[in-house]
């Protein structure tokens, strides 16, 4: 008996480094069939791992891994919600990679192109909540830098959405008549198609971030997760999947 007894502690206190385990990777709603491809190319090189995806806001998932949850790479839409988790100790500085890139497009049903200044005539406007959800904050930014944000919040013509996706399936469904979305999304389109890409000097900094977390440091699978993401392979699915990527550097 005392036996079994060591050998339960033995099993609860082996580090995960040893163990075959599980990664749990927490990603902005964007790249969500993105990161499915890449952890599944992973797990055909590493079978004994399996990648475990939690995808949604990056507001919503920083919030959640400073609430405890079990998270072992982190990637956000936006740097806000990665100085965030740094902020709370949760992600260490100098585990934050500047990843890739990305910009914003007006969606709608119908193929007539738009300009930017004539969305106020054209009804009701989709895009991500602003304080959470980084697509949202974005395509506020656009609106904002074409003085077009103000008037379209006065005129109640603006609806928030929990993350991107949402926001590009009201255009898909023809709830509102033009959704702020991110350019990557637009390979997903089926009833709705790209109506305008707004001029660059309109289009807001994207960047996506990746960091292992505290608990990912600790992961050996985590750490052969992030290098595959970091690696040649890893731009190119970015570049599929409609994304920039980005020379890799450490924020700090």
């Amino acid at each position: 008996m005392r036996n079994i007894f060591l050998l339960i502690v033995i099993i609860l206190i082996t580090p995960r480094t040893i163990q075959a385990a599980d990664i749990y990777l927490s990603v902005a709603a964007s790249l969500r069939e993105m990161m499915a491809d890449a952890a599944q190319r992973f797990e055909a090189i590493h079978p004994e791992h399996r990648v475990v995806i939690n995808s949604s806001s990056s507001g919503v998932l920083a919030r959640q891994i400073k609430a405890g949850l079990p998270v072992d790479i982190f990637v956000s839409a936006n740097p806000q919600w990665m100085t965030f988790l740094v902020e709370h100790k949760k992600v260490s500085a100098d585990q934050v990679i500047n990843w890739a890139t990305n910009q914003m497009v007006l969606v709608g049903r119908g193929d007539k192109q738009i300009r930017l200044h004539e969305i106020g005539g054209l009804g009701r406007v989709a895009l991500g909540s602003p304080d959470s959800v980084p697509a949202g904050g974005y395509a506020k930014a656009l609106l904002s830098r074409a003085n077009l944000y103000a008037d379209l919040e006065r005129q109640r013509r603006l609806v928030f959405s929990k993350d991107v996706r949402q926001a590009l399936l009201y255009a898909e469904q023809g709830v509102v008549d033009v959704a702020i979305v991110y350019a990557s999304d637009v390979r997903l389109l089926k009833e709705a198609a790209v109506l305008l890409t707004p001029d660059p000097a309109l289009q807001p900094d994207i960047r996506y971030q990746m960091a292992l977390t505290a608990d990912g440091e600790r992961s050996m699978p985590a750490h052969r997760l992030l290098g595959l993401l970091t690696s040649t392979s890893g731009a190119e699915l970015l570049a599929t999947y409609g994304l920039t990527p980005l020379q890799l550097t450490k924020v700090n």
